[in-house]
C-alpha cells in the first residue's frame, strides 16, 4: 500500500488516505469531501473528552484526526 504524496499550491505536503475519502496535510489538519453544493473544506478536527484527540466525521463515522494523517503518510 504506498500513498500518493503531491505538494499542494501552499506548498503544504498532501497526502490521500488509503481507504477513507480524505486528504490529510502534513500541518496536520485533513480535507473533508465536499457534499452536493459545497466545496470540500479544511480541518483540524474537534476536541473530544478522549485525552484531548481531535476527531472528524466521514460519512457518519467518526476518525481520530492523528490516525488519518499518520495512515496517509506512512
Amino acid at each position: 500500500m504506498t500513498a500518493s504524496v503531491y505538494l499542494t499550491l501552499r506548498g503544504c505536503m498532501t497526502a490521500k488516505h488509503p481507504s477513507v475519502d480524505v486528504l490529510c496535510c502534513e500541518d496536520g489538519s485533513v480535507m473533508l469531501p465536499c457534499s452536493g453544493t459545497h466545496k470540500p473544506r479544511r480541518t483540524f478536527g474537534s476536541n473530544t473528552s478522549d485525552l484531548g484527540y481531535k476527531r472528524v466525521r466521514v460519512k457518519n463515522r467518526s476518525y481520530f484526526v492523528h490516525r488519518l494523517v499518520a495512515e496517509s503518510f506512512f
